[in-house]
Parts: structure tokens; sequence; C-alpha cells
């Protein structure tokens, strides 16, 4: 009986490096996504792009500023590409004054980073924890203007610094 405990532990360990071990690779390469729009432009224009989603396991955290690709929430094989806006904890709203165009306000202040997709007004709210504000550059109809604050379990990782694959 002692040895068929001391087999079963044995394989239980060995499952579990080899499960650590995807997750590391997975950590060092995440994968490569498709951008088959502009909404990011002139950043990242259509192509493949490299991912990074080490803040899943201890990497940096996610910050405003940062391209990403996202699951949309509700839309089965749905991918966009956006820019962080704001992160748990921040308040967001999107206003204009008068005729101006719409501004998105972080934290009270007009963003440093405006961007051009802001089409319709957006209720102050807080980030809640678990979900950043994100938009892209260009207007889609799936960012967190109309979706709300996008979920970080949707986040497929960062998009690289450098968008190009060697070769591309």
């Amino acid at each position: 009986m002692r040895d068929y405990i001391y087999s079963v532990l044995f394989v239980l360990f060995v499952m579990a490096l080899i499960v650590g071990g995807f997750r590391l690779y997975k950590w060092y390469n995440p994968g490569v996504i498709e951008s088959g729009d502009d909404t990011m432009v002139p950043q990242y224009p259509a192509g493949q792009y490299s991912l990074d989603d080490s803040f899943r396991f201890g990497g940096s955290p996610l910050r405003a500023g940062q391209a990403i690709a996202y699951r949309v929430p509700g839309k089965v094989g749905a991918v966009q590409f956006a820019w962080v806006h704001a992160v748990p904890g921040d308040t967001v709203a999107v206003r204009r004054k008068g005729r101006e165009p719409y501004k998105l306000i972080v934290n009270g202040q007009p963003s440093n980073d405006q961007p051009r997709s802001l089409k319709s007004p957006v209720e102050e709210a807080v980030v809640p924890d678990g979900c950043i504000f994100v938009i892209p550059n260009y207007q889609i109809k799936m960012d967190s203007t109309e979706l709300g604050p996008i979920p970080l379990r949707n986040v497929m990782g960062r998009v690289k610094a450098d968008p190009r694959l060697p070769g591309e």
C-alpha cells in the first residue's frame, strides 16, 4: 500500500512540474495575434503582433498608455486591440462642453492621450477591481465606452513595444 501511495504522489509531482512548465512557457511566449484593422494606427497598423501576458504571473501590472489585446465580453471569438486609459480605482468619464469634441476625463483631469474615437458621453464611474477601461484610436463598437470596464480575465496580453515580428 505504501508503494502505491508513493507512486501516486510521484505521478502527481511530475504532473505539477509539467503544468508548471507549460505556464512558464506561456509566460515567456504568450503567442502571436493578428490585427486585421487599423484601430490602433499609427502605432500598430494591421498585421501580426506578439503578446506579453506576464502581468498574470506577477509581472508588472497593466498601466494607462499600454496597448493590449482583449476578448470582447459577450462576443465569442471577437478580439480587439485598444489602449488602456484607466486601471482599477481610477474615475473615468467622457464629456464635452458645448460643441467641442468629447474628451476622456480620468481622475478629474482630461487624459493626456485623447482618443479620436469618442462619439458619445459616458457617465462618471470608478473602474472596479479586476477591470480596466480601454479605448482604441478609432471608433469600434466594442470598447469601454460601450461595454464598460473590461475584466482583466478577458485581456490576452500587452502588445509588445516592437510591433513587427522578425521577417515581417
